[in-house]
């Protein structure tokens, strides 16, 4: 499996956030596979991921991580060849 980073995402820290604050958390840092936006979004309570080291580093593609979360039913934005929401 490839890696996105090699360090820990903290799943406690984000969801002790995501309980005390009624705006949009956008978790970043420590995706160290696509499983962890999983963990984030539905243990974590995230309404977000930022990724960017995936993308820096060619790790995986958008349309690789955009297939990972629809298959999972995590919410993705519309693209511009899209006509409505994909989740």
């Amino acid at each position: 499996m490839k890696m996105l980073y090699e360090k820990d995402t903290n799943i406690n820290l984000i969801k002790s956030v995501t309980d005390e604050i009624n705006i949009p958390v956008i978790a970043s840092g420590g995706m160290g596979h696509l499983r962890d936006i999983d963990n984030v979004v539905v243990a974590g309570g995230a309404d977000a991921v930022a990724i960017a080291h995936a993308l820096h580093y060619r790790s995986y593609t958008v349309s690789d991580i955009r297939e990972y979360c629809i298959g999972r039913g995590i919410p993705v934005r519309i693209t511009p060849n899209e006509s409505q929401v994909v989740a």
